[in-house]
């Protein structure tokens, strides 16, 4: 059985804190994202121009979070 060094329980805990702060900024935009769009005129391009927005950067996150793995 393997033992959790210090620097493996550093490792997790970044992950998961950069997991919770990308997950809070996808979620977050998302509704964001609703609230403008229902009230717009046109409204397809909020969701899609956020969807591209919020994907890109959550994938940008966890590639940068993961070290390019």
């Amino acid at each position: 059985m393997r033992r959790i060094t210090m620097n493996d329980a550093l490792n997790l805990t970044s992950a998961l804190a950069a997991g919770f702060l990308l997950g809070a900024f996808f979620f977050g935009g998302l509704w964001w994202t609703v609230q403008r769009g229902l009230s717009s005129r046109r409204p397809a391009l909020w969701f899609l121009g956020s969807l591209l927005l919020r994907t890109g950067t959550s994938v940008a996150g966890f590639c940068f979070a993961s070290g390019g793995h």
